[in-house]
């Protein structure tokens, strides 16, 4: 039993053997320019490599700069929310305590003297020049 699986893996061997040999090239044309492509190609493969590289590197920058965007737009956004609230929750207070049920707005009068005239002035609300 054990003469016939070494016969038939002998066998298996011995019929590879001849496929190989048939595969095998007769003979072998040497082609100048294809030599030279080989050659010369090495110079070109580095030099798209590096453009490769180079494309990938600015399209990175890019991304990374439209990202830093939009993070700073959100953080705009938010601060503008948070501003907003701010001046609003202000005004709400700043409306309560003016003129609330107890308050009212109190008229300021001022009294000027001169030797011929008297001049009251009533000032109904502050005005101020250098806001407006």
């Amino acid at each position: 039993m054990n003469v016939n699986i070494l016969t038939q893996q002998k066998r298996a061997i011995a019929a590879k053997r001849k496929t190989k040999r048939k595969d095998e090239l007769k003979e072998i044309v040497f082609d100048d320019n294809a030599r030279r492509e080989f050659l010369t190609g090495f110079n070109k493969r580095n030099l798209l490599k590096k453009e490769a590289k180079i494309a990938r590197a600015k399209e990175k920058q890019r991304t990374e700069r439209l990202e830093l965007r939009r993070q700073k737009r959100r953080e705009l956004t938010e601060r503008a929310i948070q501003n907003h609230e701010a001046v609003e929750s202000s005004y709400r207070n700043a409306d309560k305590e003016d003129w609330g049920p107890t308050s009212h707005p109190q008229d300021e009068q001022v009294a000027f003297e001169d030797e011929d005239h008297l001049a009251t002035v009533t000032v109904v609300q502050d005005f101020n020049l250098q806001e407006g």
